[in-house]
């Protein structure tokens, strides 16, 4: 048969002063008293060792080299100077020649001749230059 007072402690009912104290005059409280406090000394984890702890910490916090660290903002200037290059040719590079564009502006203006006479001088003197 249990004791009233293990009881009223397995069911959180009364505090751990009051157990202790009951413990010390009841030698089945006592006998859990003892399991439980060598079970609470078994489960905390044993310290490790004070060179082992240095030589971890030593591992895990050493620096890094200058290229690790900047490993990341030299792929970023990598990265900014290809999109500017690719900026400049895309600008820089001639539109292809249309000729629907051509003939449709040509068909918009009444006087067809005066437009095309002045659209060949044009090129005739772009081409000279390119």
């Amino acid at each position: 048969m249990k004791c009233n007072q293990l009881i009223l402690w397995e069911q959180g009912n009364i505090d751990e002063t009051a157990w202790k104290a009951h413990a010390a005059s009841c030698a089945q409280c006592r006998q859990v008293l003892q399991v439980q406090e060598g079970l609470a000394a078994a489960l905390v984890p044993s310290a490790a060792p004070a060179e082992l702890v240095e030589k971890v910490f030593a591992k895990t916090t050493r620096r890094k080299s200058w290229l690790v660290r900047w490993r990341a903002a030299l792929a970023g200037g990598v990265v900014a100077v290809l999109v500017a290059v690719g900026v400049v040719y895309n600008f820089t590079q001639p539109t292809a020649f249309n000729a629907t564009e051509l003939v449709s502006y040509m068909q918009q203006n009444g006087n067809m001749q005066d437009e095309y006479s002045t659209f060949l001088s044009d090129l005739e003197i772009l081409e000279k230059e390119f």
